[in-house]
C-alpha cells in the first residue's frame, strides 16, 4: 500500500511540475532573454505563491519563523519544485537545516537543475546532504538514466549531526561548478569543485527529502535565491589606522582580507620611523581590520603615517598603494573625568528616568578613543 501511495505522489508531482513548466515557457520564454531569476524567503508566510511550488505541497508548510518546513506525519520521500531556467553562469543560494543525524533513509538532496519531477527518471544535477555512515559532507551530483555520478566530494562543512548551513554554488557556461558555504563572518568557503557540462539546460529547481518517521518534521529551508554569478571585482580601500598601544596598531579595511595576505609583514611600512611591523593578523572579532605589533613604541604626541599595499580580498582582488595618517597620543591620569553617575534604582524615585548611565568629561583639547 505504501508503494502505490508513493507511487501516485510521484506521478502528481511529475504531471503538475510538467504542465506548470510548459506554460512558464510559452508564456515567459523570449529568445536572448536570461530567464527569471528566483528570490524566495517566506516571508509571506506561503509558498504556493511568488513563485509557486508544485509537489507534496500538504507535506510543508511556512513556520513561525518564516521558514520552509518539511511537515509530513509518516517516513517517505517529499517533493517541492518551482520552475527556474537560468543555469548558465548562475549561482545558487540557500539555507538548509536538517535537526537529526543524516543517513540513507534521512537526508537531503538539492536539485539545482533538473527538467523531470520523478526523482528516478529526472536529468540535472543535485546537492546530497546526508548519507550511509559517518563522514557526511556535501557532494555534488549528475544524474542521468537513473545513474548519479559525482561531479565534487566537498571537504566540508561536517553535516554528520544536526546542522545549520548557507550553502551557495556556481555554475560557468563551461560547467566549471564551485560548492560552499558560509561561515558565520559571512565569507564564502569553497569546499568542492569540479568540471560537468553533460547538461546545459534546466526547467525546475526543488527540493527533495527523504525521512524516517522520527524526522518528518525536521528538515528546515530559507533564502533561496537563484541569479546570475555575481563577480567581485572592487579591491579593498584602506578606512582608518587606530593606536591601541604604544606598540599596536589597527588597520581597518572596506572588507574582510584574505588572512595569509595580510600575514605578509612587507605589505606594511610605518614612518616615522620606517620601519615594518614584527607581526600581522586580522582581528579575531573583525575580519576587515588588521593588527599590526611593532618592536619600538610609538611616540607622544606624533603624526604618523601607515602605508599599506598588496592586501587582497577573499576573490583575489588586490588593493594598490594607501596612506593612512595617525597621531599618538599617551593616555595619562585626568584626561577623562567621570562628572555624574546615574543609579538605576528600584524603585525609579519620581521625576527621573529608569535609566542608568555615566557622564564623563574629556578634559583634553583631542579626541580619545574608548
Amino acid at each position: 500500500m505504501k508503494k502505490f501511495i508513493n507511487a501516485l505522489r510521484q506521478f502528481r508531482c511529475k504531471l503538475l511540475l510538467r504542465i506548470q513548466i510548459s506554460i512558464f515557457c510559452l508564456f515567459f520564454w523570449v529568445p536572448g532573454r536570461v530567464a527569471a531569476q528566483l528570490n524566495e524567503n517566506f516571508s509571506d508566510g506561503d509558498f504556493r505563491n511568488n513563485p509557486e511550488w508544485f509537489g507534496d505541497t500538504l507535506a510543508f508548510r511556512v513556520n513561525e519563523t518564516q521558514e520552509l518546513q518539511l511537515h509530513a506525519s509518516d517516513a517517505g520521500s517529499y517533493c517541492l519544485f518551482t520552475p527556474n531556467m537560468l543555469c548558465d553562469s548562475a549561482e545558487w543560494l540557500f539555507r538548509v537545516v536538517q535537526k537529526f543525524s543524516p543517513s540513507g533513509n534521512n537526508n537531503t538532496r538539492i536539485w539545482l537543475m533538473r527538467d523531470e519531477s520523478s526523482p528516478e527518471q529526472a536529468f540535472g544535477y543535485y546537492l546530497q546532504l546526508g548519507e550511509a555512515g559517518t563522514a557526511d559532507v556535501p557532494e555534488l551530483f549528475l544524474f542521468q538514466e537513473g545513474v548519479a555520478t559525482s561531479v565534487c566530494r566537498c571537504s566540508g562543512p561536517d553535516i554528520s549531526g544536526s546542522s545549520d548551513f548557507n550553502y551557495k554554488i556556481t555554475r560557468t557556461s563551461e560547467g566549471i561548478w564551485e560548492v560552499g558555504y558560509f561561515t558565520e563572518e559571512g565569507i564564502w568557503v569553497v569546499t568542492g569543485s569540479g568540471v560537468s557540462a553533460v547538461i546545459g539546460h534546466t526547467g525546475s529547481f526543488g527540493i527533495h527529502c527523504t525521512c524516517t518517521g522520527s524526522n518528518s518534521t525536521k528538515f528546515f529551508f530559507d533564502n533561496f535565491q537563484i541569479r546570475a554569478i555575481e563577480y567581485d571585482l572592487i579591491p579593498p580601500e584602506g578606512y582608518a589606522a587606530f593606536p591601541e598601544t604604544e606598540q599596536r596598531i589597527t588597520a581597518e579595511f572596506s572588507e574582510p582580507i584574505f588572512p595569509p595576505s595580510a600575514e605578509i609583514l612587507s605589505h606594511y611600512f610605518l614612518s616615522p620611523p620606517g620601519v615594518t611591523p614584527i607581526a600581522a593578523g586580522i582581528r579575531e572579532e573583525q575580519n576587515n581590520c588588521v593588527t599590526l605589533l611593532f618592536e619600538q613604541p610609538l611616540a607622544d604626541n606624533t603624526l604618523y603615517n601607515l602605508e599599506i599595499s598588496n592586501l587582497e580580498d577573499y576573490a583575489g582582488n588586490r588593493m594598490e598603494m594607501v596612506y593612512l595618517w595617525f597621531t599618538y597620543r599617551k593616555s595619562r591620569r585626568g584626561d577623562l573625568i567621570i562628572t555624574e553617575i546615574m543609579a538605576d534604582v528600584n524603585p525609579v524615585p519620581p521625576g527621573l528616568p529608569a535609566q542608568e548611565y555615566l557622564e564623563i568629561y574629556n578634559t583634553t583639547s583631542h579626541a580619545i578613543s574608548l
